[in-house]
């Protein structure tokens, strides 16, 4: 599947198409489709590298949920 994945903090530019295993359900999970997304502030801080949002990179946006 294509996933939105972000290399290194910086701006939009950092942003990249990228491709990943589609995600599986475990034991006791669901698997749902999402046919829209938004981009909240914690996308947006955590692309940044900004204080307690700052993920390690290369990361794919949109997992924290």
């Amino acid at each position: 599947m294509r996933v939105i994945e972000v290399q290194r903090h910086g701006g939009p530019e950092v942003l990249g198409l990228a491709e990943r295993p589609a995600p599986t359900a475990g034991p006791g999970q669901i698997l749902a489709r999402v046919d829209a997304a938004g981009v909240n502030y914690a996308d947006i801080y955590g692309r940044q590298g900004v204080g307690g949002y700052a993920r390690p990179t290369p990361f794919v946006t949109g997992g924290e949920g």
